[in-house]
């Protein structure tokens, strides 16, 4: 009678510690899941928008004083691994100009002009893996940057391509396993006739596919 007893006894035993490890690699699967660092290659989405600073421009014998600015845009990438990704960017930044000055009478003038620029970058991108919810970012860029002012009695429209070079920096927070709250500074020089200095300030939600 007891025989019976203690392979009841036994076979329970086995099914609990069945049970135990089945829950046990569902929980370890799980704590694999949510790591940032099992995320691997993929690609992902950042729209932003920002601030653009200008600094004073000299061209053909007058100074331009631009406005602060706006900037709205998207880039898309792909994470090579832990560290590294490769992101294309565009964009679209508005910049009232906010007076003209001649560079030999000193006269002033406040025309009502805007600048507009298209940035189509590509960048590479360097965020160290060592940290995991906030993590910093470093990136270099370079791409074609179209550029406009619009036209009015003083200054006529022109529209023109230049070489864009950027470098940049900023930092993510991990928000969920494929989201993250992006804020950082770029610095763009379009090489258009005359070297535009563009300072940007921008925020950003990076959302994994």
């Amino acid at each position: 009678m007891r025989l019976p007893l203690i392979f009841s006894i036994i076979l329970a035993s086995l099914n609990t510690a069945a049970f135990a490890s089945s829950i046990k690699k569902t929980m370890d699967f799980n704590a694999e899941r949510v790591t940032i660092g099992s995320l691997g290659d993929s690609w992902y989405f950042v729209p932003h928008i920002g601030f653009n600073f200008i600094s004073n421009t000299s061209t053909s014998g007058y100074t331009i004083d631009f406005s602060n600015g706006i900037s709205l845009g998207g880039g898309i990438g792909l994470n090579l691994g832990n560290d590294l990704a490769i992101q294309f960017d565009a964009g679209h930044i508005k910049n009232d100009i906010d007076h003209f000055e001649n560079e030999t009478t000193g006269e002033s003038t406040a025309p009502d002009v805007q600048f507009t620029q298209v940035p189509l970058l590509l960048n590479a991108i360097w965020t160290p893996s060592a940290h995991v919810d906030v993590r910093p970012y470093f990136g270099l860029g370079a791409g074609a940057v179209w550029g406009k002012y619009s036209s009015n009695d003083e200054v006529g429209s022109k529209a023109d391509w230049g070489l864009g070079l950027r470098a940049q920096l900023g930092a993510t927070i991990e928000l969920t396993t494929s989201t993250a709250f992006s804020f950082g500074y770029q610095f763009t020089l379009v090489q258009y006739d005359d070297d535009v200095d563009n300072h940007n300030i921008q925020l950003g939600l990076r959302i994994r596919f």
